[in-house]
C-alpha cells in the first residue's frame, strides 16, 4: 500500500486497469451484451453503479483464460 501512495506511476498503471477494463467492456462484452452503453457515465468513466462486482468477476475471469 505504501508503494501505490508514494510512488506516481502506480497511479498509472490504475488507469490501465481501468482502460483495460472499458476496453473489455466495449470490445468482448458488447459481443454478447448489445447493451454495454449503460457502464459508462455521460464522461466515458465506467458507472460503479452499473458496474457491478458480478460483473468484475466476469472480467478477471476473462482475463485468467485469455492469458493462458
Amino acid at each position: 500500500m505504501r508503494k501505490a501512495t508514494v510512488d506516481p506511476p502506480a497511479s498509472s498503471q490504475t488507469v490501465k486497469s481501468i482502460n483495460g477494463i472499458k476496453k473489455w467492456v466495449k470490445l468482448e462484452l458488447a459481443k454478447a451484451d448489445p447493451y454495454t452503453a449503460r457502464f459508462f457515465d455521460v464522461t466515458e468513466d465506467i458507472d460503479l453503479a452499473k458496474f457491478t462486482p458480478e460483473w468484475f468477476d466476469k472480467f478477471l475471469t476473462y482475463k485468467i483464460r485469455s492469458t493462458k
